[in-house]
């Protein structure tokens, strides 16, 4: 990594954090990709508002839910691409029946409340880490059933099934990686 190295020439950063560093330079380079490629997407699809407030509902709960995580980085950024790309679109042009509506978003609330916060082989959390994320997971998961029951009233179907999506995709990670590391996967 030739910055890495650039800064530690410089003595800007020791060389003993070259790991530490170098790691956050990839993350970096894959997030920045990740945006690149749904930037370009929407110019594409026009689809600005909705992938917006998709990244804004996943990120703010997958932070504090865990759950299943790919172990290539590659892939990750591929799948999460075309998720990130594909569920506004689909957003706009599947909508249920508002009883069914209600239904689902109760039962997701009923999964966050009770499916532990699931952490993972890079990310191990002690007991009292899981109760502070469970914590801050239910507030966002709140905040969102608020903003649900808001689209609802106002009949902002769009922007409603976005939000669904969204929580509906966090709540399969988090089960698929509850399931894994209960049979030892992850």
């Amino acid at each position: 990594m030739n910055i890495i190295n650039q800064l530690i020439d410089h003595k800007i950063i020791a060389e003993e954090d070259r790991d530490i560093y170098e790691y956050g330079y990839a993350n970096f380079r894959l997030y920045a990709i990740f945006i690149i490629f749904v930037f370009i997407g929407n110019i594409i699809l026009k689809n600005y508002l909705y992938t917006i407030i998709f990244l804004i509902c996943v990120f703010q709960l997958r932070r504090f839910s865990g759950g299943f995580h790919l172990s290539d980085s590659k892939s990750c950024l591929f799948l999460s691409t075309i998720i990130t790309l594909i569920i506004p679109i689909l957003c706009q042009y599947y909508d249920f029946d508002i009883t069914y509506k209600i239904i689902i978003q109760s039962v997701i609330m009923m999964i966050f409340i009770f499916l532990p916060v699931v952490d993972t082989h890079n990310k191990v959390l002690s007991d009292k880490e899981k109760a502070v994320y469970k914590r801050k997971l239910m507030f966002h998961v709140f905040i969102d059933n608020i903003i649900l029951v808001i689209c609802l009233l106002m009949k902002l179907n769009d922007i409603y099934m976005v939000i669904l999506y969204s929580m509906l995709l966090v709540i399969i990670s988090s089960i698929i990686g509850y399931l894994l590391k209960r049979v030892n996967i992850m």
